[in-house]
């Protein structure tokens, strides 16, 4: 793992973040800090700051048209912008890294890039679409993606930019990589610098393109590319241990140890680990459970079978009835999610067993707080595959259609793709049994598939999809048969463009599709982010809560007063901040809301100002009026949630990230996924 930061100091203070420390070799005298003052604000805005990203070839100078140069930064350094000015009919900026500390020079205008947002782009796992391909210039890559030729366009084109002849007029300058690229292991930016949205004639909707900035932040050479059987396997079992469950718990059982038989002493045992969580219920719902959620096996790259089995053995049914039939089974993700050792494998899987639904907000017993899709969201983010197996036993058929709705989302990988949800029809032991089998054994094979899977040879040699094409692929991951090989094809593209060291492609401003260019309707290349450091995620997380305590205030009785009571907890919190429910006493919060026309304004101008606009942000006074129940419930309930999910992210350090050496905790970012704010 390398996330060795070349840029330092250029790029986490512009970020918006928080103001960083320890500038790369910036000087700066003592004097400086006396004179120091605030950035320009992006217009109509009082706390956003004008940034800017740095051309290639800038440089920045002691005056405005001066030839007395302060320093060459990096392309696309990230500055804040202390003051504009004409200088012989060209406009130059006051530039600075940091936001608390004096301007360090002067730009020419047209040497930087204005970034009004801090939205960034990641790459979606490639397997099965088409590479992205990145446009000089907005109108050519509309004329593109409008073109209704576009499913007999985009892999020629691709196939021609591949192989180093973009065709003559298309305005492509690059091309996305061969491998996944993992930004917890080489941190990369592609900032969102302009949003729209154009119609594809192609696939009847509208979708969207972006301009972007393409900042790789480590310029190290990549490395050799790795052997292909090289690609360890961690399996974490997930399962009930409630009272109806205990047969299905010694065919658990009884699987691993066949498992364990038949790779005895291989090649193929020594790269395969495994896990257990088993989960019950809500504790303060039934005492006499024991537990809610427990690890009996932690995940381990250094694993020990007969440790493991001996660990197993402890695993029982519960021998006392939960309350109601649905389980907390999301705490047991949440904690198969939070072992430490999945960073060690290239296969990372869960296998959820349950013979009933989950508890999610509003659900008062649900102790993650968190949704399905919450939780999912999570586990993709750390490139986890959750394999759901149902039981559906006769006493909880009233309940088997929303548990399936349920693990199928809790399954999902991507759009197009089957969940691998399985499921037993009456819970038939002998039916169960040999399910568990084959999905373990499948799993297991993923080491194998890896060294002799022709796909995975031509990886190395420059391919970037198996021998039968994308669509084929794509449609052969759409059968749920095949839904345990496809995830193992996109995890060992993302073990390749990890041990391989992929980064983002090298330093341009472009323009490219969000959409993948063989899927318009399903398929995605980018993910959209948005780029919090930890104080930031704490601010919203307690202006989040003052939202919950203005509605618990007024439950039950009028709903109208809402905005009125939150002005004033919002008053109050001014006035006293160790009122704010937080995630860390120790960091200041801001919260200066001068009037509220919308919840978006107490999540800050910073937030308000996206292009993206959540529920939360877009309800206003007037629509809270014209609101059901039962649609101010569903805000309430993502706003319960969406707290639990920031708390999972913030505590979930190690994958926080420092972009200076002398980053505090609180100064690492992350780029969050979009889908986290309410």
């Amino acid at each position: 793992m390398t996330r060795s930061i070349q840029l330092l100091g250029r790029v986490c203070p512009a970020l918006g973040l928080a103001a960083c420390l320890g500038l790369g070799l910036l000087a700066v005298p003592d004097a400086a800090f006396a004179q120091a003052r605030q950035p320009l604000m992006q217009e109509g805005t009082t706390s956003i700051p004008q940034r800017v990203l740095s051309r290639p070839d800038a440089v920045v100078t002691d005056a405005p048209g001066s030839s007395g140069e302060v320093e060459k930064p990096d392309p696309f350094s990230l500055y804040y912008v202390f003051e504009r000015r004409d200088h012989e009919g060209a406009e130059w900026i006051e530039v600075g890294p940091n936001r608390d500390q004096a301007p360090v020079g002067w730009l020419p205008a047209d040497g930087s890039v204005d970034w009004k947002q801090t939205l960034v782009l990641t790459f979606t796992n490639p397997a099965s679409r088409l590479p992205a391909l990145f446009f000089d210039d907005r109108d050519t890559l509309i004329d593109f993606v409008e073109d209704e030729r576009l499913p007999v366009l985009a892999p020629d084109y691709v196939d021609r930019t591949r192989a180093g002849t973009p065709p003559e007029g298309s305005g492509i300058i690059s091309i996305e990589g061969e491998e996944f690229i993992d930004f917890k292991e080489r941190f990369y930016l592609l900032p969102i610098l302009d949003a729209e949205e154009v119609f594809l004639s192609a696939a009847g909707r509208r979708a969207k393109i972006f301009e972007i900035a393409s900042i790789p932040l480590t310029e190290e050479e990549e490395t050799p590319p790795p052997e292909n059987d090289d690609f360890p396997v961690g399996l974490v079992f997930v399962i009930d241990t409630t009272l109806s469950m205990d047969p299905y718990i010694n065919r658990t059982r009884q699987a691993v140890r066949t498992i364990f038989d038949n790779i005895k002493g291989s090649e193929i045992g020594e790269r395969v680990s495994f896990g257990m969580v088993g989960f019950r219920d809500n504790t303060e719902g039934a005492e006499q459970l024991g537990y809610t959620a427990k690890v009996f096996a932690p995940l381990s790259s250094d694993f020990d079978p007969d440790e493991f089995l001996r660990q197993i053995e402890q695993v029982d049914a519960a021998t006392a009835s939960s309350r109601g039939f649905n389980e907390d089974g999301l705490a047991g993700v949440v904690s198969a999610l939070e072992l430490e050792a999945w960073k060690d494998f290239g296969g990372r899987f869960i296998v959820f067993i349950s013979d009933a639904g989950v508890r999610e907000p509003p659900d008062p017993l649900a102790t993650t707080g968190m949704t399905v899709d919450q939780v999912n969201a999570a586990s993709r983010d750390r490139q986890i595959a959750i394999i759901s197996l149902l039981l559906q036993t006769p006493i909880g058929s009233a309940y088997h259609a929303r548990a399936e709705d349920q693990l199928r989302r809790l399954s999902f990988w991507r759009e197009g793709w089957a969940a691998p949800f399985y499921s037993v029809p009456d819970g038939a032991l002998e039916s169960f049994g040999p399910m568990v089998d084959e999905l373990t054994s499948n799993i297991v094979e993923q080491v194998t598939a890896m060294a002799t899977s022709p796909f995975a040879e031509e990886e190395q040699q420059g391919g970037s999809q198996p021998d039968d094409g994308a669509d084929e692929q794509s449609d052969a991951c759409a059968d749920s048969g095949n839904a345990i090989g496809c995830l193992g094809y996109a995890m060992r593209l993302a073990w390749l463009g990890r041990t391989a060291g992929a980064q983002a492609p090298s330093v341009f401003r472009a323009w490219t599709p969000q959409f993948a260019l063989d899927d318009p309707l399903n398929g995605r290349s980018f993910d959209v982010r948005i780029l919090l450091n930890r104080n930031q995620v704490n601010n919203l997380y307690a202006r989040l809560g003052l939202v919950l305590e203005a509605a618990n205030q007024v439950i039950g009785e009028d709903p109208g007063l809402f905005f009125d009571v939150l002005q004033t907890v919002i008053a109050q919190a001014t006035n006293d901040p160790s009122t704010l429910e937080d995630l860390d006493p120790s960091q200041a919060i801001e919260l200066e809301v001068s009037e509220l026309p919308n919840l978006g304004a107490l999540l800050g101008e910073y937030f308000g100002h996206l292009p993206f606009k959540t529920r939360l942000m877009r309800a206003d006074r007037a629509e809270w009026d014209r609101m059901e129940g039962g649609e101010r419930d569903q805000i309430l309930t993502s706003v319960r949630s969406a707290r639990q999910l920031l708390k999972f992210y913030y505590q979930d350090v190690d994958n926080w990230i420092a972009l200076h050496p002398q980053a505090t905790d609180g100064e690492k970012v992350y780029p969050l996924p979009l889908e986290v704010l309410p």
